[in-house]
């Protein structure tokens, strides 16, 4: 009888290890075999989404971008031609009415896209220009968009619109740019479905062919009527009625999903069969659009089939040693298949890098060999995958805005490396770990996150919203963010992914602009004549305290006025001054002026003003000067008024005087000839007469020689200010002017993302702000000085505390260049002193000693006792003045103005203003310098 007990040990072993090892090698096969086609199925798939939502988000931004920049430059070439005709009305070459229609039919002329048109509204919400004639002049300030475009007048705008034709509201967006001399809010607009027919694809064409996958798996881009707008080899071809092998209309039916997957069995031109292919797409309805990421099946499952063949190579290599080595089997087979086994299941967990060591010559060996090389394959692709993973995270981390991922309760799940370098921590790891809720700990003001949600769940998206953060370090910061919800079936958000840009330079250089135009302001106020100045177009921009108390008239009545009201306040009708020979420079049309002059940008003349707030009017002396920028037009103008009545009247005094005197003559001389019989008679009488015409004679000449060097005097002090009005006006325009080109370049650099050119612009902007305000500071010492309205407060004040406040000041610029500074006999040195006063002083000398002295120099500050005195001494190494420059030092009425070691340049502006203090104490200012071997301030202060 055969059975199993008849089968010999040898063979029942021989079987008992066939069965195991077939057991052990399927199971163990199908295993890791089920396990690497999960993970490449999950891999692969994750790999077609994420470059599908990234080919998704390229086309969109660029898209977004390339609609935006179309409609801004449509925004701003109309606002071209609004100027154009502005300007034809403003040269009579037509009536405003004309050039404000001819202007209107050409913008109402164009169309954006099918149905997009421009239209212009007022700021006060009402429609100018509109291509239906029945909206003109109807208030529409009760929208939404129209408030927010009334408030920003300028830049780029969405939102939702629905003619009345329209059954539902649409997605819509514009461009609007502000023209100041019509009041309009210029706005082209248009629907968002229609940007399509305005993008062009080739702006990012090449970024979607340069994705790849695998051998020959690619990315296209094709609209809903199925035309290939963006592929490899197909491009422009229409593919709607293109079918696979098994008559699947392919391209209709991504059109009909939208959004998912396909399979389908294709053949290329060149191929010699049909291979199964997947193509996963995605939808962008806002321009009839499909993105999609396609490859072969078998390429992608190309390492799982090789676990077939290895698996069934491993069998076949079993089965042929048993027989012949079943003894040595039983010996040695037990361990190296155990190994076997836990270096496989190693491999299922995920661990590509085991290998098999020590492998001997025997099938055991081969079989580990075969287990190494389909471990390196595994490696290969896990590698590939790893790679292609690490591209799509390159762009992701490499990219200048932060880019997030945060839950709509506000932990934060995924962010690029910008995000933590924006709020000052170290990396994702140390950001994730002490930020636990954005509303929490990042908002300053928790509204703002309150808004930015009740945004998020009204429109799905929300776009430039700025905001204050808090810092790592507690420190504040403007951020704008612009962001999307991810919402799931039952319109609940469940991730925030958006973009967070640092805006807090740009902030802070708006506001440091803001007040040196407010410091600009302050000096006009200051200034002690009444002064008033227009800009360009003839508006009023400034009128000081002076000018209110001449007229009568309050600022707030006259800022912003044009068409000469200027003049009613002194005429009591509307006529041309002083300040409005600069229009055409005609002095014919001023023939009612005395004593008029022009000399350079500046005219000087001399008239009677009714003046309706004074009962008799005045006369009045006045000046008008014109800034120009730097392509020579007109940029604003000054006028200086000042009440020379009394002057007028003195000198009408003189006239009466001398008119007296020739009476006084003339009878004088009649009186001689009647008593000429009685000369000898009256010899005495007519030498006393004499000698009292002589001296009423003298008495008058002195008169008239007083009032002359009166006059002269008033004069010089007149042109000596005017010219150093000029000056400062010409220094203050070279920095302002720079910083509009500035800001006008961080604008532009900022549109474009371009951080070297915005950091370097940045620094520009400091610089000139810097310089502005030293100069502005000066300038409002100096005026409250003239004007009288400086406190005077001495008291004793050791040296070294004036030093050490200066020295506090400039410690960075000192260690920046190196130079080094030393103090002799300042400790103990009292002098009386107002603190304020002598403190600017030490500031502007130590200042012009720093940015005079060249790297590693050295500056010696020093007093002596000289009795009465202490005469202190600032002495530096640096590049020295000429004879030539030290006669200008100390003038207003000259521009000095020397370059620094560094190029750095001043006014001389903070010398004057030295001089001026050091004499209100009583003491004196000198200088000592060569040229090329550096300067010695000395100065004299009493002492307690």
């Amino acid at each position: 009888m055969f059975g199993l007990n008849t089968i010999s040990l040898k063979s029942k072993l021989l079987l008992s290890y066939l069965i195991i090892f077939v057991l052990i090698v399927g199971v163990q096969g199908g295993f890791i075999y089920l396990v690497i086609v999960d993970q490449i199925e999950e891999s692969i798939e994750k790999e077609l989404n994420n470059s599908t939502n990234l080919l998704n988000n390229l086309v969109m931004t660029s898209a977004n971008s390339s609609i935006k920049n179309m409609l801004r430059g449509v925004a701003e070439k109309n606002v071209e031609i609004l100027n154009y005709y502005y300007n034809k009305y403003k040269n009579g070459e037509l009536t405003e009415s004309q050039a404000f229609q001819e202007a209107s039919d050409i913008l109402l002329s164009q169309k954006i896209g099918k149905t997009g048109y421009i239209y212009c509204l007022n700021k006060a919400g009402y429609l100018k220009i509109h291509p239906r004639k029945q909206l003109i002049d109807t208030y529409v300030g009760n929208n939404d968009f129209v408030k927010i475009q009334l408030e920003k007048k300028e830049g780029y705008l969405e939102y939702f619109w629905a003619n009345p034709e329209d059954s539902i509201k649409k997605p819509k967006a514009l461009y609007m740019k502000y023209f100041e001399p019509w009041d309009l809010i210029v706005s082209v607009s248009s629907y968002r479905e229609e940007f399509h027919e305005l993008v062009n694809v080739e702006d990012f064409e090449k970024s979607v062919l340069d994705l790849k996958f695998y051998d020959t798996g690619y990315s296209f881009l094709l609209d809903t009527l199925g035309n290939m707008l963006i592929h490899p080899e197909l491009k422009n071809a229409n593919l709607k009625a293109a079918m696979d092998k098994d008559g699947k209309y392919i391209i209709d039916e991504m059109i009909k999903q939208k959004n998912g997957r396909v399979y389908y069995n294709w053949k290329n031109p060149d191929d010699t069969k049909f291979r199964e292919k997947i193509v996963i797409f995605k939808s962008i309805p806002e321009f009839h659009w499909i993105v999609a990421s396609s490859g072969y099946v078998d390429e992608i499952y190309k390492s799982a089939n090789s676990i077939i063949y290895i698996s069934f190579l491993s069998i076949l290599l079993i089965l042929s040693i048993i027989g012949v080595v079943s003894i040595w089997i039983r010996r040695e087979f037990n361990k190296p298949i155990s190994d076997l086994i836990h270096k496989f299941k190693e491999g299922a967990e995920g661990n590509f890098d085991i290998r098999i060591e020590n492998i001997k010559p025997n099938e055991i060996g081969e079989l580990s060999e075969y287990f190494n090389e389909f471990m390196s394959k595994i490696q290969t692709y896990s590698d590939e995958l790893i790679k292609s993973e690490a591209n799509y995270r390159l762009i992701y981390e490499n990219a200048i805005e932060g880019i997030f991922r945060t839950t709509y309760d506000g932990l934060i799940l995924g962010t690029n490396s910008a995000v933590p370098q924006i709020l000052g921590y170290d990396s994702f790891e140390d950001l994730k770990m002490n930020v636990k809720n954005l509303r929490n700990q990042l908002y300053v003001n928790h509204l703002d996150r309150e808004y930015f949600l009740s945004e998020l769940n009204r429109n799905g998206f929300i776009k430039d919203f700025e905001v204050q953060y808090y810092k790592k370090d507690n420190s504040i910061t403007w951020v704008t963010i612009n962001a999307k919800a991810e919402k799931d079936e039952s319109g609940n958000i469940v991730y925030i992914d958006g973009f967070v840009t640092d805006i807090d330079k740009r902030k802070k250089y708006e506001e440091e602009l803001a007040n040196a135009k407010k410091q600009m302001t302050d000096i006009i106020e200051f200034l002690p004549d009444p002064t008033f100045v227009v800009n360009a177009n003839g508006v009023v921009v400034a009128w000081n305290k002076a000018m209110e108390e001449f007229t009568g008239v309050e600022k707030s009545n006259i800022i912003g006025k044009g068409d000469y009201e200027y003049s009613l306040p002194f005429f009591g009708s509307k006529k041309e001054m002083l300040i409005d020979y600069f229009k055409d420079r005609k002095l014919e049309r001023f023939t009612e002026y005395e004593r008029i002059e022009v000399v350079a940008n500046t005219i000087y003349a001399e008239n009677y003003l009714p003046m309706p707030n004074k009962p008799n009017g005045c006369y009045a002396w006045g000046a008008a000067t014109i800034i120009i920028d730097e392509i020579g037009n007109n940029y604003f103008a000054i006028e200086t008024i000042r009440d020379i009545t009394q002057i007028r009247k003195n000198q009408e005094d003189v006239k009466v005087l001398n008119t007296e005197l020739e009476r006084i003559v003339l009878e004088r001389t009649e009186e001689l000839r009647e008593t000429l019989v009685k000369l000898e008679k009256s010899n005495r009488n007519l030498v006393e007469l004499n000698y009292r015409l002589e001296n009423e004679s003298e008495e008058l000449q002195r008169l008239n020689e007083m009032l002359l060097k009166s006059e002269n005097e008033l004069q010089i002090a007149n042109d000596t200010k005017n010219k150093f009005f000029s000056i400062i006006a010409h220094d203050l325009k070279n920095p302002l002017h720079g910083l509009m080109i500035a800001s006008e370049l961080l604008l532009k650099y900022s549109t474009k993302f371009d951080v070297v050119n915005i950091e370097k612009t940045a620094n520009n902007i400091i610089l000139l702000s810097n310089k502005l305000n030293d100069l502005l500071g000066n300038l409002l010492s100096w005026a409250r000085n003239q004007s009288g309205r400086i406190d005077f407060n001495p008291s004793p004040v050791e040296l070294q505390v004036f030093f050490n406040s200066a020295y506090d000041l400039f410690k960075t610029r000192l260690d920046e260049k190196k130079i080094n500074i030393s103090v002799d006999n300042f400790i103990g040195s009292i002098v009386f002193a107002d603190k304020n006063l002598i403190d600017t002083v030490f500031r502007n000398l130590i200042s012009n000693a720093v940015k005079f002295t060249g790297i590693e120099g050295s500056i010696e500050c020093s007093a002596v006792d000289s009795g009465e005195y202490y005469e202190v001494s600032i002495k530096d190494n640096g590049v020295g003045l000429n004879d030539e420059d030290i006669e200008k030092l100390f003038r207003i009425d000259v521009a000095q103005s020397s370059i620094g070691s560094s190029k750095e340049k001043g006014t001389g502006l903070g010398l004057i203003i030295c001089k001026d203090f050091i004499e209100k104490h009583g003491g004196t200012i000198r200088v000592e310098s060569k040229l090329g071997e550096g300067s010695n301030f000395i100065f004299t202060l009493p002492k307690i």
